[in-house]
Formats: structure tokens, C-alpha cells, sequence
């Protein structure tokens, strides 16, 4: 828990700060088996989820599943969505970590901000649907292709506020979207960076 002192005399307030969770694969693929996290437990909306490169067993989801927010970093590391649903608040991508999305009914909904920063998703960003209602950022760590979406893969931007969205490789072998739908409410601020 988190003290904010700093209000009225008197006056307390306590904030929850999620837990943080963090993938081990130590049993198999399964998002759902309580056993492939530490500590030993399935993902709740109160848990930041870390998905790092080490396990041999990545996670693939099997069941509709949430989180506080999903980290997927390091070479090797890499989330499949496989045919389900991931609600988040935030999610992100960093040093070579990959979001798999390559089945039609695919759909990762982010009421918060993404960040894609990772791996080269040539071919892995293919199919299914992420929807963002925070802001959209991509980024180069390790590779310019870090959101490179194909196929039938499709981004529906959400936010009831104005709304981000930053790309900054869009040269050459480019990041991008496939499919975009412009639904939010408030608007939308597009930049480009340099390459």
C-alpha cells in the first residue's frame, strides 16, 4: 500500500499498488496454470505481469485472461494470444520481447498505454484485434520493425481522450499499422520521428 500524507490535516488515503508476477513456465505454456508464475498465481487485475526471457516455456494464453499490465522484455520473450483475449490496463514490449498475434480471433484490449519496443514482429502482428484507449507508442530498442502489423491484423484506437500515437521507424523495413480504425471520441495526435 501506498500513504499519501501530503492532503488535509487528518486525512489519509491509502492506494493499492498491484502485485508483481512474474512468468516462470516451470510446469508448460499455460497462462492459466497457477504453477508458471511466481509466486504461484494465476494473473488478477491487481498484478503487473514481467514475461522475461530465461523460460524455455513461453506463455501462450488458453482462456480469456487479465492483468494490471503485461511486460514482455528480453530476447526470447514472447506472449501468444492464441484465439483468446487479454484485457490489460497497460502493455509492453521491450529488448527483443514479442506480442504474438496470429489467430483470427486474437484480441488484446489495452485500457491504458502500449508500448512496442521489442523484437522484429515481422509476421507474428498477422491476425486478431488490439484495441488501445491510452496512447500508442513504438519505439526502437532493438529492432525498427518492433510493431510491423500484417495480414489481417487490426488496431482500433478507443479513448474517450484525446489519444497518442507515436511512431519512430516507419522507413524502409517499417513499422506500421495494417489495419487502423479510428474510434475514439476525443481525437487522435499522430508524430513521426526521424528514422
Amino acid at each position: 500500500l501506498w500513504v499519501d500524507g501530503g492532503l488535509a490535516p487528518d486525512t489519509l488515503v491509502l492506494v493499492a499498488r498491484n502485485t508483481l508476477l512474474t512468468w516462470t513456465g516451470a510446469i508448460n505454456t499455460d497462462w492459466s496454470n497457477a504453477g508458471n508464475w511466481n509466486p504461484a498465481q494465476v494473473p488478477t487485475s491487481m498484478f503487473d505481469v514481467t514475461i522475461p526471457s530465461g523460460p524455455t516455456n513461453q506463455p501462450t494464453l488458453t482462456a480469456s485472461s487479465v492483468a494490471g499490465s503485461v511486460t514482455i522484455a528480453g530476447l526470447g520473450a514472447r506472449l501468444t494470444i492464441g484465439g483468446q483475449t487479454l484485457t490489460v490496463v497497460g502493455l509492453g514490449t521491450h529488448t527483443d520481447g514479442l506480442l504474438v498475434m496470429t489467430n483470427a480471433a486474437d484480441l488484446v484490449i489495452a485500457s491504458g498505454d502500449v508500448y512496442f519496443q521489442g523484437g522484429n514482429e515481422t509476421g507474428l502482428l498477422s491476425a486478431g484485434e488490439l484495441r488501445v484507449a491510452g496512447a500508442f507508442n513504438q519505439q526502437q530498442q532493438t529492432s525498427t520493425a518492433s510493431f510491423r502489423a500484417s495480414g489481417t491484423h487490426r488496431t482500433v484506437l478507443t479513448g474517450s481522450a484525446l489519444q497518442s500515437v507515436r511512431f519512430c521507424c516507419t522507413a524502409g523495413a517499417p513499422s506500421g499499422f495494417q489495419n487502423l480504425d479510428l474510434s475514439s471520441s476525443a481525437g487522435i495526435n499522430i508524430q513521426f520521428a526521424g528514422n
